[in-house]
């Protein structure tokens, strides 16, 4: 099903196109690195931009240049520092394994090499001068090749993307905010697969920990001394790291172990697989004698011929790319370097099996190929891989278009870097003016072949039945839930709303456009459970954890009665069984939508969150929970915090953990469980899901890990303005200097604040008289009668009002919605969070530059006053925000698209275990090798302890004998 995305080719196709030029470093360290590297060349040149490709020639051995379309800039500076190709090809045969001290020498070359390249090219001020004479509008650069970066900084070029032909390697990627987890992510040069024993376990972290040193302490320092004879101090790996963009890595999700990454990491895996071509007729017809040596074969031409059944290969990293595009079985024999990694990849995906290569005797290899040729499930399973990776959400082509392009428009996306993630580096390029590339009679035959392609697709497109569970826990849930279910409909999906009657303040179904199912159990709920008295709200001074525990129990034990009467209710199962939904979704807060869809055999489904991803939830999806930087869901805090507040951060992330699993859990084993089979549990539905769909903005929620498994689809909820009706458009328009909106939400009504911060408002309003207030108040009475310029309404069109030009600020309780409302209409915010997560959503806008947080407890005049003022008189809040605005709407991805390509996508392949990373299954303990380093500190401790008490001895013995 692709009607939004064909809709959307074909309305593009007839605006005008805008080409970036883009420099390309790809210094020839290896054949796999430049062929990289060039086919992102020649993506982007196809895509319609100039693209240079910098070209320095380090290594005598590679002859290419990778690209085939882009225009080559070589550099041919003497390099002392070589690299016998023949020799180490030689001893890779005959050595037993990777020694450490092999790795160390290989690094240490490679590294000098890299010195020699980087000074001899930032001192070449002609080939520099060149460079800078082209004004690129963005560079690309691998990323072991931190000269790039430099070269870039030199030449004026602020804005880059990094790229990595191989895997993610530790000692790089933590600069892009890539948590290395040594108890399920295999190191680069490990051995192992993600499901590890405890000496596995030991292994891995000890490979990590020699792998990280040897780059961070002898890599590292080696290229900094190069390059800081030519630029500033502060131009390092790490600060490079911080304003890259995206970093493109060469690989493929659903091949790759799965980790946790962050939105800066962008897969690409697949991009350097070219097209088949013919054989040659030599080839094509050969028979016996079956064995037909070849200095040179077309690889990949072989791999898509129907009669290639398994490959036999060292298990780089390229050729298993070629192989599982064109699925076909592999029998790996790792030699060396990342391929022992590789093989365990292709193990995992049950695509292939591993050989030693220093066991290869016959009758090994012989069963080897039986078992390959003659086992279906390897052949199966290829096809299986090869399909999913053909038809996913998006195509890495279409990745590397998009970012880059998004990247180039909008200077950069440092926005995405965790916490400290340095000052801005914007500079005057963004005045620069984009070439803009009109095609006449070419662009035009493209068009109307696209459009020939729509019409034709139109009437064949295929539709999905979608049941999506909404249970009535509140308006902005049912809303979230049911703008999915437009979006659904509106892509051509037959979508199905089941929405749950708990809550009687909640009224709306959420949705416009699908069929709506209602089920009105008896519900022996009592209001007082679901909703505290929102005078409380203005009058509790902080969150309790005796409140954090009671509100969970409360809404745990809802939960119960609800799934209990909802299971149990045959009529109502046997409907929704009959309908044979294709896919299910529901919100990831209510296990009972899961429960659900296991009862009536849907085993396919999306988990869905209104909110930000709460702890206890997000671990099953594959969400890392690190205190030290990821905000909990209901604190205060920013991510960047002090010593106490991260201690504080612990406690909040433990107590909203726990809540959910010690007061929630056994109420719902207890009562909810017995009616499912004995082998489902909570967590298991949960990490059944396909994707998870959570209500953020990765250009706003903070920075942190996440998984293959999370799509954030934030402003999706977000209603396209309306025109203001005649007594609002008059507010708005009368006002000298603008017009500021007050609303709390619909729980937190002002008309029942503290009287004393009623009047603190009123005298505040009194400071303007040439800005009209517009005050959301719930009820009639003399607060602010006698004043011109305050307008209390009941009820406004708060996202139309935000959206009028003479809207200068909104005032909020910093409700997600209401946050992403303004955020999106480009409107600064002051921001007075009441209660749950509200704190976390008022830090994040303060973290972007667009809002001013205030204190509930303190809103007196002066405070009030002076946030207006502020807000309103200091310019970098509507630029912040404008800025933001336009990032947003210009995102690679738009969040509708996200969810139809991704919905689509687990219809036609999920349940997606694929995506499921090993650390799920592991303990606290296992999970944060406390069973590793709590023997290894003992040891260390111990060792200390004895050569110190050996140090006393000796000195004691001495003493004695010169007494």
């Amino acid at each position: 099903m692709r009607t939004i995305f064909l809709i959307t080719i074909t309305t593009c196709l007839f605006i005008q196109l805008e080409g970036y030029k883009i420099l390309i470093n790809a210094p020839r360290l290896g054949h796999s690195h430049v062929n990289f590297l060039g086919r992102i060349a020649d993506i982007l040149v196809t895509a319609g931009h100039e693209v240079v490709v910098f070209v320095p020639n380090c290594d005598p051995h590679v002859k290419t240049n990778g690209t085939k379309l882009a225009r080559v800039i070589r550099w041919r500076g003497e390099i002392k520092v070589n690299i016998p190709a023949l020799e180490y090809s030689k001893q890779i045969w005959q050595a037993k394994s990777e020694s450490a001290q092999k790795i160390y020498a290989m690094v240490q070359r490679i590294s000098q090499m890299q010195v020699e390249l980087c000074r001899g090219v930032l001192q070449d001020e002609q080939l520099l001068e060149t460079l800078r004479a082209e004004k690129f509008d963005i560079g690309i650069s691998e990323l072991i090749s931190f000269c790039g970066m430099a070269m870039f900084e030199k030449i004026g070029i602020k804005n880059y993307i990094s790229a990595s032909a191989t895997v993610l390697i530790e000692g790089l990627t933590e600069h892009f905010g890539v948590s290395n987890n040594p108890s399920f992510v295999p190191a680069a040069f490990s051995p192992n697969s993600d499901q590890m024993s405890y000496f596995d376990r030991v292994q891995n972290t000890i490979i990590y920990l020699v792998s990280a040193f040897i780059i961070r302490y002898i890599c590292e320092p080696l290229s900094q001394r190069a390059v800081s004879q030519y630029m500033p101090l502060e131009v390092n790996r790490e600060t490079v790291a911080l304003h890259s963009s995206y970093m493109f890595v060469n690989a493929d999700e659903f091949l790759e172990f799965p980790r946790p990454i962050t939105h800066k990491i962008v897969y690409i895996g697949g991009i350097a697989v070219p097209k088949p071509q013919p054989l040659d007729k030599a080839i094509e017809t050969f028979s016996l004698p079956n064995v037909y040596k070849q200095k040179w074969i077309p690889q990949n031409d072989l791999l898509n011929h129907p009669k290639t059944r398994a490959f036999i290969t060292h298990g780089g990293l390229n050729s298993i790319t070629e192989s599982v595009h064109a699925a076909i079985p592999l029998i790996c024999i790792p030699l060396f370097g990342d391929q022992m990694r590789n093989a365990k990849m292709v193990e995992k995906r049950n695509i292939g099996i591993i050989l030693d290569k220093n066991n290869l005797k016959s009758p090994i290899i012989v069963e080897a190929l039986k078992t390959i040729l003659y086992n279906e499930r390897y052949s199966k399973e290829s096809h299986r891989l090869a399909e999913i990776i053909a038809n996913k959400p998006v195509s890495p082509e279409e990745r590397i278009i998009k970012y880059v392009e998004f990247t180039a428009k909008n200077q950069e996306a440092t926005d995405l870097s965790e916490a400290n993630n340095g000052e801005n580096r914007l500079s005057n390029s963004e005045a620069k003016q984009k070439d803009v590339c009109y095609y006449d009679f070419g662009i035009f035959v493209m068009k109307l072949l696209l459009l020939v392609n729509f019409i034709c697709l139109f009437g064949v497109l295929e539709g999905y039945k979608i049941l999506i569970n909404a249970p009535r826990f509140g308006h902005s849930h049912v809303n979230f839930l049911g703008k999915i279910a437009d979006v659904l409909v509106n892509a051509g999906h037959d979508v199905v709303f089941f929405v749950s009657n708990c809550d009687p303040y909640v009224k709306t179904n959420g949705t416009k456009l699908a069929k709506v199912i209602r089920w009105r159990g008896k519900l022996e709920i009592d209001s007082k459970t679901l909703h505290t008295t929102t005078g409380d709200i203005w009058e509790a001074k902080s969150q309790s954890p005796f409140k954090i525990f009671s509100t969970a129990a409360r809404v745990a034990g809802m939960q119960v009665i609800l799934c209990k009467s909802l299971l149990k209710d045959e009529q109502m199962l046997q409907t929704l069984k009959a309908e044979k939904f294709d896919i299910g979704i529901s919100e990831a807060t209510s296990f009972c939508g899961f429960a659900l869809f296991e009862m009536i055999g849907l085993k396919n489904y999306i988990g869905a969150s209104a909110i930000v991803m709460p702890e206890g939830i997000s671990e099953y999806f594959g969400a890392i929970n690190l205190p030290s930087f990821v905000p909990a869901a209901i604190s205060s805090l920013s991510d960047t915090m002090s010593y106490s507040e991260r201690l504080k951060n612990v406690f909040m992330h433990l107590l909203t953990k726990y809540a959910l699993l010690y007061v929630e859990k056994p109420a719902a084993h207890k009562e909810l469980f017995k009616l499912l089979p004995a082998s489902v549990e909570r967590g298991d539905l949960f990490a059944r899901s396909s994707f998870y769909f959570v209500n953020a903005e990765e250009f706003l929620e903070f920075p942190r890990p996440i998984s293959h498994k999370i799509i954030y689809i934030g402003g999706i909820a977000v209603a396209k303005p309306l025109p203001l009706n005649k007594e609002f458009k008059l507010i708005m328009e009368s006002a000298k200097k603008g017009v500021i909106l007050i609303s709390f939400g619909s729980i937190a009504k002002s008309s029942l604040m503290k009287n004393e911060t009623k009047k603190a408002f009123v005298e505040t309003f009194k400071q303007f008289p040439d800005v009209n207030f517009i005050w959301k108040y719930e009820t009639d009475d003399d607060v602010a009668s006698d004043l011109p310029n305050v307008y209390k309404k009941k009820w406004v069109p708060q996202n139309d009002l935000l959206n009028h030009p003479n809207m200068k600020a909104f005032v909020t309780h910093s409700g997600l919605n209401s946050v992403t409302e303004s955020v999106y209409a480009g409107v600064p915010l002051i921001c007075v969070p009441l209660f749950g997560e509200q704190m976390r959503n008022a830090r994040m806008a303060e973290r972007r530059g667009v809002a001013v947080v205030l204190d509930k407890n303190n809103l007196n005049k002066e405070v009030i006053t002076e946030t207006i003022k502020v807000i309103m008189h200091d310019t970098k809040y509507q630029t912040n925000a404008k800025h933001l605005t336009e990032k947003i709407k210009n995102k690679p991805m738009p969040p509708e698209e996200r969810i139809i390509k991704y919905t689509e996508f687990a219809a036609k392949f999920g349940p997606l275990k694929d995506l499921n990373y090993a650390g799920e299954k592991l303990n606290f303990i296992q999970y944060y090798l406390l069973d590793i380093l709590v023997p290894f500190a003992t040891v260390v401790i111990l060792l200390v302890y004895i050569c110190i008490r050996k140090i006393i001895s000796i000195r004691n013995r001495l003493k004695v004998k010169q007494d």
